[in-house]
């Protein structure tokens, strides 16, 4: 049996069983996350991706890539293997992209240690390449939104077996904002263990997202990366208008308000994933907005 590229852990909750068509539909979800990844980090090659084994009562899959140039290629010689750096990095494509990394995390998945160093640096320009696809993000918020859909599963681990192997667990409190979904209400009272801020940053555009409804977008603050749901729907529809200024790309300076939950861990105030939404964006403007009439360059926290 093919050794397993990469595998899916179902964590099921104590007492309940999956429906059989939400266990059907996460799957091909994920498949089409790696298929995906598969075109953002080898453009013209055809993927297939293969089941190598499914364990412990169907909660355990695992999946093997293969690949072929053409059509007609896979008829005459058969698959053939994606390079290990390949194949690292497009296992990571349900982790990685804008759906819900938050400051500082993508620093962690992209250094990948168990890759020889001299292929590390192709390895970091296909996640470069991931972050910045727009069809991958689709599909992993298609792939949370079906976990988010099946109230069996507690957790899910992604495991990358090279090197040893690498588990990546995302809990269910993240399936929501993974899928672009909202199950709390954030302007709810805080209690004592979280807070919401609300602040004003200068940020530079990283990736935005150009259709005229909440997605999320990334932008960079003091040189770290983030990414936040755009929830301006006045300069969402400026978008869809296009009557803005500028033209939104890499690189332009905004300002926007920002809004994020907190949640005392520790010792410490840490930012909860997927929580951060622009609310407003102050710069640059739609033709006919009003300003604000006195800036607040470091407003309080709520």
């Amino acid at each position: 049996m093919a050794e397993a590229d990469v595998t899916l852990r179902f964590e099921i909750v104590d007492g309940q069983i999956p429906d059989a068509a939400n266990v059907v539909r996460a799957l091909t979800a994920y498949i089409e996350v790696l298929k995906a990844a598969g075109d953002v980090v080898a453009p013209g090659s055809h993927m297939e991706v293969g089941l190598a084994g499914v364990e412990d009562g169907s909660d355990i899959f695992k999946f093997v890539l293969r690949k072929t140039e053409t059509f007609s290629e896979n008829l005459k010689s058969g698959m053939s293997e994606y390079p290990l750096v390949s194949r690292a990095a497009i296992t990571l494509g349900g982790l990685i992209s804008a759906s819900a990394i938050v400051i500082g995390m993508e620093n962690l998945l992209s250094d990948d240690p168990k890759l020889p160093p001299e292929q590390m640096e192709i390895f970091e320009e296909n996640n470069r390449l991931l972050r910045e696809s727009n069809d991958l993000q689709k599909r992993e918020m298609e792939f949370f939104g079906a976990l988010q859909e099946e109230p069996a599963y507690k957790s899910i681990d992604i495991i990358r077996p090279y090197g040893g192997g690498t588990i990546n667990t995302v809990p269910r409190e993240e399936f929501a904002a993974r899928s672009g979904l909202w199950v709390t209400d954030p302007e709810a009272e805080a209690d004592a263990d979280s807070q919401t801020i609300t602040d004003t940053w200068n940020v530079v555009l990283i990736k935005p997202t150009l259709v005229p409804e909440p997605r999320r977008w990334r932008f960079a603050k003091d040189g770290l990366e983030f990414s936040a749901l755009m929830k301006d729907q006045t300069f969402l529809d400026a978008i869809h208008d296009k009557t803005l200024p500028v033209t939104l790309a890499e690189g332009i300076r905004m300002r926007v308000e920002v809004k994020y939950r907190e949640e005392y861990v520790e010792g410490g105030w840490i930012p909860v994933v997927g929580s951060h939404r622009i609310t407003k964006v102050v710069d640059p403007l739609p033709p006919g907005t009003t300003p604000p009439l006195f800036a607040r360059p470091d407003p309080p926290k709520e």
